[in-house]
């Protein structure tokens, strides 16, 4: 459901509520789960059922079950890869990916030496990189990019592969543009910037500010800079352009906002945002434009001079050409305790949207703390809900990023838009 708004709606947390977090369906649904691993760990994979396994697999991976009932479900699709469809086979990777990072390397090297579809082919070889199988260096996965895909420059998950590979983000960072140039650009005249910047570790925690319509950065009542929290981070950890992966770098269209019925996020609105390729090329850019397809150069076209030759911004562009589609920022109803361990808790991670962090009375079901509704609150105080979502890496730093780390260039933005 998408709804248009005024600058003036306000959401209340005290009137959120949601019955998925109250205890009495956790035990239901964790019943219900267990039941479905005992079952499915004497099943055979079948072409005929991957719907359902691909939902447990989904459940193993999101929860990160990590006990013999789970490792015999991935291990046997796996196994299986022969006779499943590309889908369940992909998410049986990316659950290995995420639970079982060392266990599975053996048979993820057949499937690598063997398939024909460059998703599977990336995402096998990203679970050997991680394990560091058999000492291969980056030249022996460009070798084998070269070898077994002759158009693989038109493929865009392994045309971004390769060029990482040729050369990782984490060099590409030190060649980072100023940050200050991508805060001050001109995007589209009289549109919402909100920027959500992450270290290259997605483990870390990064912010979300917002630039008004007027150019000036939201700041809060103490004259601080706005901002609040936010997770990029996929249940894999896997690059932007995979399926599933983090939150890709680069240009996202808001197009509003909406509801989900989806009982994991919750009933706190969502900003509601678009990839390239999944609108066409004037919705995206919220104006009519000569061009009708798109093309790397229509998409570069928003991005400032200096900034317009750094490869990881365009993840955007070529994630929605592989097909990516419905990312967006939302809050998050899971159970924290799953996740109690893990350096960026008390955030979630998902799928590949932008998450923030919410915390509910598992009795009453009720909000008690929703950094998401801080986020829409000030996204609906601009008065102005369409624009663009840039979503950038700032640096290599083990740590979440903080207002600190961003202010001089925030300061500096500001005094360019001014001259």
């Amino acid at each position: 459901m998408i709804v248009t708004v005024s600058g003036q709606r306000k959401i209340d947390i005290n009137k959120l509520h949601s019955d998925y977090v109250k205890t009495g369906n956790k035990i239901k649904r964790l019943r219900e789960l267990n039941g479905n691993l005992k079952s499915f760990a004497v099943k055979h994979p079948s072409k005929y059922d991957y719907k359902n396994w691909i939902k447990i697999l989904y459940q193993i991976e999101s929860l990160y079950i990590d006990n013999p009932e789970a490792e015999k479900i991935v291990g046997d699709v796996l196994k299986n890869h022969e006779h499943i469809p590309v889908k369940l086979l992909y998410v049986g990777i990316e659950t290995a990916t995420a639970v079982f990072p060392d266990k599975f390397h053996k048979i993820i090297s057949k499937i690598f030496e063997t398939t024909r579809n460059a998703s599977v082919f990336v995402i096998s070889a990203t679970y050997l990189i991680r394990n560091n199988f058999k000492l291969r260096n980056n030249e022996f996965y460009l070798l084998n990019i070269e070898k077994r895909f002759k158009n693989w420059e038109n493929i865009p998950e392994l045309f971004l592969f390769h060029e990482y590979l040729l050369k990782p983000e984490k060099k590409r960072l030190k060649e980072i543009p100023d940050l200050a140039e991508l805060f001050s650009h001109k995007y589209s005249a009289g549109k919402t910037i909100i920027f959500s910047l992450f270290r290259k570790d997605r483990n870390y925690p990064g912010i979300t500010i917002i630039r008004k319509p007027d150019g000036k950065f939201l700041r809060d009542k103490d004259g601080k800079l706005f901002y609040v929290k936010q997770l990029g981070l996929s249940y894999a950890n896997l690059p932007g352009y995979l399926p599933d992966g983090n939150t890709p770098e680069g240009i996202f269209s808001i197009v509003g906002w909406y509801i989900t019925p989806t009982g994991s996020i919750g009933p706190t609105p969502n900003v509601l945002t678009r990839l390239p390729f999944e609108i066409g090329v004037p919705e995206f850019f919220h104006q009519q434009v000569s061009e009708k397809k798109w093309t790397k150069e229509i998409y570069g076209k928003l991005l400032p001079p200096s900034w317009s030759n750094y490869l990881p911004v365009y993840e955007t562009y070529y994630a929605g050409r592989a097909g990516r589609k419905l990312l967006i920022m939302h809050g998050s109803t899971d159970d924290l305790e799953y996740y109690k361990d893990k350096p960026y808790f008390p955030l979630t991670p998902t799928r590949g949207c932008l998450s923030a962090k919410e915390i509910w009375n598992e009795t009453t079901g009720k909000c008690i703390e929703s950094d998401q509704a801080k986020l829409m609150n000030a996204f609906f105080s601009t008065g102005t809900l369409k624009g663009f979502l840039i979503v950038v890496n700032i640096d290599d730093q083990k740590s979440p990023v903080t207002p600190e780390d961003v202010i001089e260039k925030v300061l500096k933005a500001e005094a360019m838009q001014r001259k």
